[in-house]
């Protein structure tokens, strides 16, 4: 990815998905700037490194957080609370 330019700090900036973590992150980042030992923001080419390598401490519950306040605020909209809509559902993430 680095070397045909897919990834960057000012471009493409990967994130962790299933099966990968602040491990994954940190070998990305490793390799980005073995590449790039001018970019002075190299570590900045993915997010979920560990903290020691620039991550941020919360980084693994940001997404489940932001769902639930994304979900929330659907369901307490006025629009949907005049629906009287029966909020069950199931997510699968």
């Amino acid at each position: 990815m680095v070397k045909r330019g897919l990834i960057s700090p000012s471009l493409n900036v990967p994130a962790p998905d299933m099966g990968t973590g602040k491990k994954e992150m940190a070998w990305i980042a490793d390799e980005y700037k073995r590449l790039n030992p001018q970019d002075i923001n190299a570590y900045a080419c993915v997010t979920g490194k560990p903290e020691n390598m620039g991550g941020v401490d919360g980084r693994t519950e940001a997404t489940g957080r932001g769902i639930f306040y994304a979900l929330s605020s659907f369901f307490n909209s006025p629009d949907i609370k005049k629906q009287a809509l029966k909020a069950s559902f199931l997510l699968k993430a």
